[in-house]
């Protein structure tokens, strides 16, 4: 079955497939480098794509024998890798910009390479747009990621366009090679949140305290909890993990522990349906009584 997220990212391998081709076709028909340059760095966001389609894929198996808690944690190291990625470009485009800005050269672009520069940002933005609505809504990280990843050749060639026109009004050369490294400090800084926001679940890091607390407040709203402690939470994709011990009264029946237990369950769901509870129902001790 096609899932949303599954079709997001599928519309972005496309998008860039295509780019890929169209850069590739102007470069080699017009003999710019400087285009078959572009079509490189497609072909890298293409990659990006294609990792990210097929981790969301991957993620939305069900669980089995072999992975009891499901398959969402490829998202987050698809992520991952996707965050490398863009602190290598980060890294790269940071190296030229100090290059330029030591040894300043002119500038040239030609038209053609600008349109293509122009159409590619356009797509991207677009795609990426769809991307962040849709990752938001599915709690999907890998197609945050990937819009991220998009994002960064739209502020590249804003970039390019804007050196350009600052370097035709002004005369000042070195401008280039700040903007590059202006754009280097901003991507990296992306890079870095994704990588923690993606990296953290992979380690097995506690959901996000208001997230928890939230949960935890829940059980104790219910009169017959007399106590919730030994709380664990940890998530995977869009999944969140929540193992905790409810404290109830002392002689209270098995059947009406086990009662407690699911209507507990069902009344965290209602409020987050990607969570996945064990409750540990156990007697009061005598210092949590009353």
């Amino acid at each position: 079955m096609t899932t949303r997220k599954s079709s997001a990212a599928r519309l972005s391998v496309f998008s860039n497939s295509a780019l890929v081709l169209m850069k590739v076709a102007v470069g080699l028909a017009s003999g710019s480098v400087s285009i078959l340059a572009e079509a490189l760095h497609s072909g890298l966001d293409l990659l990006a794509a294609v990792i990210a389609w097929v981790s969301v894929r991957a993620a939305d198996r069900p669980p089995d024998d072999e992975h009891p808690y499901g398959h969402g944690k490829l998202e987050n190291l698809s992520g991952t890798i996707e965050a490398a990625l863009i602190l290598a470009t980060a890294l790269w485009i940071g190296a030229e910009g100090i290059e330029r800005l030591l040894h300043p050269r002119p500038v040239q672009v030609s038209a053609l390479a600008l349109l293509v520069l122009a159409v590619s940002a356009a797509a991207n933005l677009l795609v990426s747009r769809h991307l962040f609505r849709v990752a938001r809504a599915e709690q999907s990280v890998a197609l945050e990621a990937d819009a991220h990843h998009l994002s960064v050749d739209v502020y590249t060639s804003v970039g390019v366009l804007a050196g350009l026109a600052l370097i035709r009004a002004t005369g000042w050369h070195w401008l280039d090679g700040l903007i590059a490294v202006g754009l280097a400090v901003a991507i990296a800084r992306i890079a870095w949140e994704l990588t923690h926001r993606a990296a953290h679940p992979l380690l097995d890091a506690r959901l996000p305290e208001a997230e928890e607390s939230a949960l935890v407040a829940s059980i104790r709203a219910d009169p017959r909890v007399l106590d919730c402690h030994a709380v664990r939470s940890r998530s995977a994709g869009a999944w969140a993990y929540l193992d905790a011990h409810v404290a109830v009264a002392p002689g209270t029946t098995l059947e009406d522990a086990d009662r407690l237990e699911e209507e507990l369950r069902a009344r965290l769901r209602r409020h987050h349906p990607r969570l996945d509870v064990l409750l540990h129902v156990e007697p009061a001790a005598s210092g949590e009584q009353g």
